[in-house]
């Protein structure tokens, strides 16, 4: 009897196990991608890499390296050994996922732009310009035939390439200040800002001298539209402030390079900045994404730092 209760106790925790394993293996290539961004996202930085090459391993084995679902882990890679630091390494995944996405999508695709502008982003922020401007205006040429002019993607890009000749030239102003003195064209509607005007003056919020800043791109899923304000309480008060009015768009999946507005929020122009100069871009389109729930957060954020 002794003997019949141990077998079957060990017997269920066989099936316990199996039950363990088969679980784990249910788990897909993309919630386990997914699993490794959170971690990041969470500062989990080790664990995220953990997962992350965990992820590519079991793509590796069961698609082969080159598989165009290698393209999203490397990305997330790229980030994590980023944040580490392993500028070398992150340069050497990138040129992998270059060259994944240009036996996948073709040369001139948006994967293969939005890629290479990481890399340029990374060359960058190791102060190597001269490398970085190359890889930007490769991008913009990519770019340029495939999206109207006045897309965002096509104005950031050109943003950078203007904010890295300035840099050559020795021009010495903050990145902040940089993008305060670029030209940004107004993409929003007149009658959208109308509407959100009118609705904060409502609410005894006045708005005035409105100017377009850099957009940002939620990849995947669409775009916020920021733009510096001066904010007063009344018509009367003297007192002002400055703040941000942010203006959420999705993409339109009938047209393309088009967006449907959805939401609008303010934010303080010191908060904004303040997100940005903390962990850059990819800081901030985070934060962008948390401003509007349930609009871009089941994308995790975004993977490609077109900044």
């Amino acid at each position: 009897m002794k003997v019949f209760v141990k077998m079957t106790i060990a017997a269920l925790v066989i099936v316990f196990l199996l039950a363990g394993c088969s679980k784990e293996k249910e788990i897909s290539i993309e919630q386990l991608t997914q699993n490794a961004l959170n971690e990041l996202n969470n500062g989990q930085i080790a664990e995220a890499r953990k997962t992350i090459e965990k992820t590519i391993n079991r793509i590796g084995k069961e698609l082969g390296q080159e598989d165009p679902s290698m393209l999203k882990p490397l990305l997330v890679k790229a980030l994590i050994v980023q944040s580490q630091k392993e500028s070398s390494e992150a340069e050497s995944v990138y040129k992998e996922a270059i060259d994944i996405a240009g036996k996948a999508h073709g040369d001139e695709s948006s994967e293969i732009a939005m890629i290479m502008n990481n890399l340029a982003a990374l060359y960058f922020s190791q102060k190597e310009y001269d490398k970085a401007l190359k890889i930007y205006e490769q991008t913009l040429a990519v770019v340029q035939k495939l999206f109207p002019e006045n897309d965002p993607r096509i104005i950031t890009i050109q943003n950078n390439i203007n904010a890295v000749k300035g840099l050559q030239a020795g021009e010495t102003e903050s990145p902040r200040e940089l993008a305060s003195n670029q030209e940004i064209p107004d993409l929003v509607p007149a009658q959208l800002k109308k509407v959100a005007l009118e609705r904060l003056a409502n609410q005894n919020i006045m708005l005035f001298d409105l100017r377009p800043m850099q957009p940002v791109q939620i990849f995947g899923k669409g775009a916020v539209f920021p733009y510096r304000c001066m904010q007063k309480k009344s018509e009367t008060d003297e007192g002002k402030i400055e703040v941000v009015l942010l203006f959420a768009a999705v993409e339109n999946p009938e047209k393309k390079g088009a967006y449907i507005f959805q939401n609008s929020r303010l934010v303080s122009y010191d908060s904004y900045q303040a997100d940005l100069e903390k962990g850059g871009l990819q800081f901030l389109r985070k934060a962008l994404i948390e401003a509007f729930p349930g609009l871009y957060s089941s994308t995790g954020g975004s993977l490609f730092n077109l900044s």
